[in-house]
C-alpha cells in the first residue's frame, strides 16, 4: 500500500513523503529567488537515503496565464464535445 504523509512547509521550503513499505520516498523543494529545486530520496530501514530524482527549474518571465490566452477546450479535437463532431474528425489525433 502506498500513502502519502503529510507535507511540511517552512517558509519557501516544502517536504512531504511517500510511504510504500518498507521504503519511503521523501521529496524537499525550495522555491527562491526564480528557481525551483527539488530533490527525491528513497529510504530504506538501516541504509544511507539514496537521490532518485532531482529538478532545477529557473523562472524565464513573468506570464499572464492562465487569465489571458488561455487555449480553449473547443481547440482540441480530443476535447470537442459539440454535437456537429464527425468521429471521423478525431482520426489520428489521439
Amino acid at each position: 500500500m502506498i500513502q502519502v504523509g503529510q507535507q511540511q512547509v517552512n517558509g519557501g521550503a516544502r517536504s512531504w513523503e511517500i510511504l510504500a513499505e518498507p521504503m519511503t520516498i521523501h521529496y524537499a523543494a525550495v522555491n527562491k529567488d526564480g528557481t525551483w529545486h527539488e530533490v527525491g530520496d528513497r529510504i530504506l530501514p538501516g541504509k544511507e537515503p539514496v537521490c532518485i530524482f532531482q529538478k532545477n527549474l529557473k523562472r524565464v518571465r513573468d506570464r499572464d496565464w492562465p487569465a489571458a490566452g488561455a487555449i480553449s477546450p473547443k481547440c482540441c479535437i480530443r476535447c470537442n464535445t459539440s454535437a456537429d463532431a464527425q468521429e471521423s474528425d478525431l482520426t489520428g489525433a489521439i
